[in-house]
């Protein structure tokens, strides 16, 4: 689907990297890094099965920036088949390698930790990091990680 992309190997872990950062550069208001931590993570996401947490990042860019290319397919699913995503995700990877990532989450002081037990799913998991519940998130994105929710119920949410 994606070969040759570090993507194809994503772990939880790498995941959970990907939008902690994310979360980090919303709060310093860096939303161009965002979004594209976002994609990584949606991609991510989507190639783990989580596609309501594929669909919350990629509304979450899609209110940020409208015209985003993720916003010519219903779902990032289906944006994986089309090349122009792939070229677009090669230059984020670049941008952000997982190296990157993890070497700024350590300098701000993030530590690997055993949170993710404290769970009962990698969604719910996911959910709790990007401050949304897994009820509302089920509520908002059907299983194929479209949005089937009120524009406006996320707003209080976004990280």
């Amino acid at each position: 689907m994606i070969d040759g992309m570090s993507l194809n190997n994503m772990s939880i872990n790498t995941l959970t990297s990907y939008l902690r950062l994310a979360f980090l550069f919303w709060k310093r208001h860096k939303l161009p890094d965002r979004d594209r931590l976002l994609l990584l993570s949606a991609v991510g996401a989507c190639l783990m099965g989580l596609h309501r947490i594929a669909g919350y990042c990629r509304w979450l860019i899609l209110k940020n920036n409208p015209g985003h290319m993720i916003g010519n397919w219903e779902t990032l699913h289906v944006g994986l088949h089309h090349e122009e995503l792939h070229a677009l995700l090669k230059q984020v990877e670049r941008r952000f390698s997982l190296e990157r990532v993890e070497s700024e989450l350590h300098e701000l002081g993030f530590v690997d930790s055993q949170e993710q037990a404290t769970y009962f799913s990698n969604e719910e998991f996911m959910a709790s990091i990007l401050g949304v519940g897994q009820a509302w998130l089920q509520e908002q994105f059907d299983r194929e990680g479209r949005f089937i929710g009120q524009e406006s119920t996320g707003e209080d949410n976004e990280p």
